[in-house]
């Protein structure tokens, strides 16, 4: 089960999955981001750094269960 809830993607108010969707966009790949998530009913934040999809091609070329660096979300 989870509990954690996004409430804040660098200071913009999360208010739904369409928040998540839209706010991390081409402009943030590669820069550190700030997510507050409610946890079990602490604030908790964290420091994210979205890094860009590899190409098509480099996807449905990779075998099953391994991961490349490129769709990895460096947490610190």
């Amino acid at each position: 089960m989870s509990l954690n809830t996004v409430v804040h993607v660098d200071s913009e108010a999360v208010t739904g999955v369409d928040d998540l969707i839209r706010l991390p966009n081409g402009e943030r790949i590669a820069l550190d981001v700030t997510i507050d998530v409610l946890r079990r009913g602490a604030l908790r934040s964290f420091t994210l750094m979205p890094l860009e999809r590899p190409a098509a091609s480099v996807r449905s070329s990779r075998t099953h269960g391994q991961r490349t660096a490129a769709n990895r979300v460096v947490v610190r």
